[in-house]
């Protein structure tokens, strides 16, 4: 007992180090709404003062308008989303959170908790099993079963104690899959701006417009030429993406904080990590859940550098001007609107320099992120790196993610194990479970830059 009392004063430690990390992150992501609420005001503002004024026989003007409503409602709709994903993010700061503690979770008590379903659910012994159970039914938790119906809190001990939970029988209750959905929204970009939406079965379609209505000019008696809108459709199949990790036989109900910890950070990264990564990078194979990603996609505008520049360091400001002009200007009007790219390429863009050798680009500070031509840099290490220079190579991206995609996500989040994958080694695999599909809406809304072939 002493060794796993030390395991976890390590893992605590290691916890609180990485809880700073997250801390200064979530400062930004806060400082990050503020930015959207901000740009909501402008659009509004902007929509009121045009507005006001006559448009009738000023063509131009009339557009105009049109656009500022389209804006101006699509900032409202990023916004609400956006509040949705991060749900309790203000309230992380001040006074509601423990001073004492610097994890993963809101406070000590919801790292304890989180762990305690895990070990309701997984642990081998069943008196552990039922005391962590007993302990999570007091809290008054939200617990569902795998079909989503609600479970009162005497059941779900009585099931936990016959070690019901095993097999995946219980979703994680949606007071942790907040957190967890706050932290793959830190570690990882996708998540949080593409659009998401609900999927009440395993396989649904949500319309996208594909073309509008077509303005004629007849003659004087001449019938004027009908003309619809067009619509087209994304269709979402759910399937399953799963994260294993793994720990001791030997753990009981008094290491429920480190664990917490501890799976709570590794599952949130990894399925930030896969996001990332099938929805940039993504060919339509098994090895990216089936998903075309943005580098993959036959409908994203991509931009080649100039012959000769076959490389990511010859990358300049012609061609990020370039990816910039390569997607329609409503794209460019929409609030997430930016460049994404890795933090290598992101250091060769900032060192950048006009003829006197100053740089082109504002240097990036703490919440205020490195801009190109007016709009943010996003990095995420998925993407190509310095490392992986080569001819004909995509590496940057630019453009509306939200506008971009969908992800669709069908029920919750569950947890599984086994004790036989690791038998020898007396721990149990445990597996976090949920169904979920990315899928592109409207493929123009993004453009990628790529090196020339020679």
């Amino acid at each position: 007992m002493a060794k796993d009392a030390s395991d976890a004063d390590n893992a605590a430690t290691t916890v609180r180090e990485i809880g700073e990390r997250i801390n200064r992150q979530l400062d930004a992501a806060v400082k990050g709404m503020k930015e959207f609420e901000e740009k909501l005001k402008h659009h509004t503002e902007l929509l009121e003062r045009l507005g006001g004024e006559k448009v009738e026989g000023d063509a131009t003007l009339a557009e105009q308008v049109a656009a500022q409503k389209t804006a101006s409602e699509e900032v409202r709709k990023l916004v609400e989303q956006y509040s949705k994903q991060l749900p309790g993010m203000t309230a992380l700061h001040g006074a509601q959170r423990d001073p004492e503690y610097a994890g993963l979770w809101p406070n000590a008590e919801r790292a304890a908790q989180f762990g305690q379903f895990v070990l309701a659910q997984l642990h081998p012994n069943g008196d552990v099993r039922r005391a962590c159970a007993e302990e999570l039914a007091k809290a008054g938790l939200t617990l569902r079963s795998a079909a989503g119906r609600f479970v009162k809190g005497e059941d779900f001990v009585k099931a936990m104690g016959e070690g019901a939970g095993a097999t995946g029988g219980y979703l994680v209750p949606d007071e942790f899959v907040a957190t967890f959905i706050r932290h793959v929204n830190e570690y990882g970009v996708l998540r949080k701006y593409l659009r998401q939406v609900p999927m009440s079965s395993a396989r649904q379609s949500w319309p996208v417009r594909k073309g509008g209505l077509t303005v004629y000019y007849p003659d004087e008696g001449v019938a004027i030429t009908a003309s619809d809108v067009s619509l087209g459709k994304v269709t979402l199949t759910a399937k399953k993406w799963a994260a294993l990790s793994y720990f001791s036989k030997e753990l009981d109900e008094d290491a429920v904080i480190p664990l917490g910890e501890l799976l709570g950070f590794e599952f949130a990264l990894a399925f930030a990590q896969a996001e990332d990564l099938n929805g940039f990078m993504g060919d339509g194979t098994s090895t990216y859940a089936g998903i075309t990603g943005v580098f993959s996609s036959a409908n994203v505008a991509t931009v080649t550098m100039a012959s000769g520049k076959d490389t990511f360091a010859e990358v300049d400001h012609d061609e990020l001007v370039a990816l910039k002009y390569a997607v329609p200007d409503w794209v460019r009007k929409m609030p997430d609107c930016g460049y994404y790219m890795c933090s290598g390429i992101a250091g060769l863009v900032e060192r950048i320099a006009d003829t006197t050798g100053r740089p082109m680009y504002n240097q990036p500070t703490e919440g205020h992120p490195l801009k190109v031509a007016g709009f943010p840099v996003r990095e995420t290490e998925v993407l190509p790196d310095t490392g992986d220079d080569a001819v004909s190579t995509k590496f940057i991206a630019f453009g509306s993610l939200y506008a971009w995609g969908m992800l669709g996500q069908r029920r919750g989040m569950s947890l599984e194990r086994s004790d036989q994958v690791k038998w020898l080694e007396e721990q149990i695999a445990i597996k976090a479970v949920c169904r979920q599909d990315i899928q592109e809406a409207v493929g123009e809304a993004m453009a990628v830059l790529k090196t020339a072939a020679s």
